[in-house]
Formats: C-alpha cells, structure tokens, sequence
C-alpha cells in the first residue's frame, strides 16, 4: 500500500517507490489469487486511483489497520463488495474519533479484528508492544461503538476472516 506519513527522523520512502511497490503486490494478489492486505496512510486519492486503475472491483481485500477518512470507507463499501476493513488498538485512543466514524458506517460483516503489532497496542496497554491477546479491547470498543455485544463482534470478525482467508 501507500504510506504518505513521516517518521520523525526517518522521513519516508519517496512516493515513486512505494507506488511501484504497491503495483507489484497487486498484481502478485491477483496471480496467486489472494486477498490484498492495503495498507494506506495519509494516501487517500492515491491508494483509490491506484486501486481503481489496477483492482477488480470484486478482488477481496483487507484493508489493513484502518486510519483512513470516512470519505474513502464510503467509496470502498461503495466499489469493492468484497472489501473487509481491519481494526487495531487505534480505535481504544481518546483521539480516534475519526476512526470511530468509520467503524460506525462499515457493517459488521466487513469488520476485521487485528493488532498492527508490535505497533498501536490498545489503552490501556499504550506505549507497550502490540499482540493477538490485546484483541478484545479492541473487539469491545467496537462493540460498544456499533451498539452491539462483545460476543457478537467476535463471532462475526471470526466469520469474516474465515470467509476473506479461506480459512
């Protein structure tokens, strides 16, 4: 994916760079026929330009830790039906409110649960390394966001990710 998001001190690969590498790993997907796991940062227009010109509308994907706008989401639910969008620890910080907006519109069966580790461990494990058993913080706030129960989102995420990994 695309990852326009500077690292202190460490900058970014340029855009050129991860726009070729971004096309490689579609077109890997697309010959092996597996699911594209997207990452994307600070990338919205490029990632749906790139996405438009180079992926089926019906190509399943995983929309890794998502952090993207809410605009983006609605054209993603809009255009691609086999589309799932990954949640990590990001949804638990106080200033998430965007990704929380997100996770309001994105049905429940489109939802995956995920840790993003080593990074973005939930509150109240923040600043700490990221890992599976920190799962159902992340699985709580989105039930209490979506109105639902716990159970509900863990066995539904659980469906989802059977259904998108053939597993």
């Amino acid at each position: 994916g695309l990852d326009y998001h500077p690292f202190p001190g460490m900058g970014y690969a340029d855009k050129e760079t991860q726009k070729t590498s971004f096309l490689l790993q579609i077109e890997l997907a697309k010959k092996l026929q597996k699911p594209i796991v997207l990452h994307t940062r600070e990338a919205d227009e490029d990632t749906q330009k790139t996405m438009t010109e180079n992926i089926p509308f019906d190509f399943p994907m995983d929309i890794h830790c998502y952090t993207a706008s809410l605009d983006f989401a609605k054209w993603v639910l809009e255009k691609y039906p086999n589309a799932y969008f990954g949640f990590a620890g990001v949804v638990t910080f106080k200033n998430a409110k965007n990704v929380l907006d997100v996770v309001k519109v994105v049905p429940l069966d489109k939802i995956l649960l995920e840790t993003d580790a080593p990074f973005m461990a939930p509150i109240p494990f923040r600043g700490k390394p990221s890992h599976s058993g920190m799962i159902p913080w992340i699985a709580e706030t989105i039930a209490k966001t979506k109105g639902v129960s716990l159970e509900e989102v863990l066995r539904q995420t659980t469906i989802n990710a059977k259904k998108l990994f053939k597993i």
